[in-house]
This record gives structure tokens, C-alpha cells and sequence, in this order.
């Protein structure tokens, strides 16, 4: 069932999503997602389980509420750009798209590496307590995200050129400001109430984990100024150069990892991540 719903449903919201944002439909992407993804996805996955009294009628409701979500975004595409044409070409697609796949599966082991060599070096609820934290602060840097689909329509009408390069350079400055003053007090607070959090939210039990938190959001916080670059450099079809800097950040993060986590356990995972 969970495959079904990934053939059928997973590459076709990505790309009306991405269409959607492009288009600057905001507030009709959050609607979808809020109403669909939130509010009815949950009703007719708690519905199912009860009805079905199994974990099969969570799948199912993942099955539904994603199809739901794309026939609504497909109706909203079609609506504002026409019906589907293949008159783009395909040279041109396949070479931008082709080191973004490669830095999507880069970005796939980055996101897990450390976990998986927490696997060997600590016990299971160790791993759990990590894993809380790491949660926690992905929580957060969807704030960053959030912000990152909003200045990339922005930035990719700005097309390389001489005459651009000042439109292109103040957009940047702009962006990168308003990342400082947005999401890095969300850092800030998080790393200043970590501990509370995290007895607040998920338990006593699992306040162990403030240390790694507090690391996260310490490296995000002065770091956040870099969200703006990686859609300045998709929207100049830098895609080579998002690969190549996925593939160094995995290979650093890898390494730091094998060299503290034998020592720091989910310290130096965090310190690797970080």
C-alpha cells in the first residue's frame, strides 16, 4: 500500500507543489497542506485504525489524503497555467536535474549517517534520546525552509548577466537579512530552553538530549545567513555546485563523526552534524 502511494502520488506533489510555489500561490499551498495534510489526513487516519483496528488503516489514510492533495494542487495548476505540454527541452531538463538527484541521495545520507553510527557505539534508548533531538531542532529549521520556498520564485526570475548582477546582489542581501532576523531567534530560544523543552514536549526521559540540541541550534543560528545561497544557485542553474557541496558537507560530517563518536557518543554525532 505504501509503495502503491508513492508511485501514484509522490513525484506528482512534489511537482505541483514546486508549481505552486513558482507561481507565488502561497496561501493556496498552505491551504492544501494545512486542510489535507493536516486536518483531514488525521481524521481519516484515526478513522481507519479504528474502523480497521490494525496499522494497515494508517497506510490507507496516507494513501487517500495524498491523492486528495493532488487532485486539489492539480486543479489549482491547471487552473492558472493551462493543461500539460511537452514542448520543453529534454537535454536541457536532464542537465539540470541530474546533479540534483545526486545530491538528493548525498543529502539522504548526510540526514542519517550519524544515527547509523550511533547504531554501533550506544544502546538502543541512547539512540532514541538523540534522535528526540535531532527531531526537535528539524522542527525549527522548517521555519528556514518555509522561508527558503518563498524567496525562490524571487530569485529565479533574476537570470545570469551583467545587468543582473546588482538585482542578484541585493536580493541575496535581502534575503540573508531577513533570514538573520526571522529564524535566528527561533534558534536562540531553542537553544536557551532546551532542556524545558524537551521535558515539556516528549518527557523527563528524554532531557538528555538538550546537549545535542543546543549544539544544533548553536551551528544553525550562525549559519542561517546560508539558506538564501542554495536557492540562489538552483535558481542559476548552479546544480553541479550543489552537488559537489552536498557531497563535501556528507564526507566532513562522516568523518568528524568516525573520529568523536567512539569518544563522545551523541556529543560527537551532534558536534558531526553540527
Amino acid at each position: 500500500m505504501l509503495a502503491f502511494d508513492v508511485f501514484l502520488n509522490a513525484g506528482m506533489l512534489e511537482v505541483l507543489v514546486a508549481a505552486l510555489l513558482g507561481l507565488g500561490m502561497f496561501r493556496e499551498t498552505a491551504t492544501v497542506g494545512l486542510a489535507v495534510g493536516g486536518v483531514f489526513r488525521q481524521i481519516m487516519i484515526l478513522s481507519l485504525v479504528l474502523l480497521l483496528r490494525n496499522f494497515l488503516g494508517l497506510v490507507i489514510g496516507w494513501l487517500v489524503s495524498d491523492t486528495v492533495a493532488v487532485a486539489i494542487s492539480l486543479a489549482l495548476v491547471v487552473r492558472a497555467v493551462g493543461g500539460p505540454r511537452f514542448d520543453f527541452p529534454l537535454t536541457r531538463l536532464l542537465r539540470f536535474y541530474w546533479p540534483l538527484e545526486v545530491a538528493q541521495i548525498v543529502g539522504f545520507a548526510q540526514s542519517w549517517f550519524d544515527r547509523v553510527l550511533l547504531l554501533l557505539f550506544v544502546p538502543l534508548p541512547t539512540l532514541g534520546i538523540y534522535n528526540v533531538a535531532v527531531t526537535a531542532y528539524g522542527a525549527a529549521a522548517n521555519v528556514s525552509v518555509g522561508m527558503t520556498n518563498m524567496l525562490f520564485p524571487a530569485l529565479s526570475s533574476i537570470q545570469q548577466g551583467p545587468k543582473n548582477r546588482l538585482r542578484l546582489r541585493n536580493a541575496i542581501r535581502l534575503g540573508t537579512r531577513y533570514a538573520c532576523l526571522t529564524a535566528t531567534p527561533i534558534d536562540v530560544i531553542l537553544l536557551a530552553t532546551a532542556a524545558p523543552a524537551l521535558a515539556l514536549f516528549v518527557g523527563e526521559s528524554y532531557v538528555g538530549g538538550s546537549l545535542p540540541l543546543e549544539i544544533f541550534c548553536a551551528a544553525d543560528a550562525v549559519t542561517l545567513f546560508a539558506t538564501v545561497l542554495g536557492p540562489a544557485l538552483l535558481a542559476l542553474e548552479e546544480t553541479p555546485i550543489i552537488s559537489a557541496i552536498r557531497a563535501i558537507t556528507a564526507a566532513v560530517g562522516l568523518t568528524t563523526a568516525y573520529l568523536l563518536l567512539p569518544v563522545w557518543g551523541i556529543v560527537g554525532a551532534s558536534v558531526a552534524r553540527a
